[in-house]
C-alpha cells in the first residue's frame, strides 16, 4: 500500500510538471505571436 501511494504521488508530480510545462510553452508561443504583430 505504501509503494502504491508513492507511485501515485510520483504520477501526480509528473502530471503537474507536464501540465505547467505545457502552460509555459503556450504562454511563450502566445507572447511571441503577439509580439510579432
Amino acid at each position: 500500500m505504501i509503494f502504491s501511494l508513492i507511485e501515485g504521488t510520483w504520477l501526480v508530480l509528473l502530471f503537474i510538471v507536464n501540465y505547467f510545462g505545457f502552460l509555459k510553452s503556450l504562454n511563450l508561443r502566445f507572447y511571441y505571436s503577439s509580439f510579432s504583430i
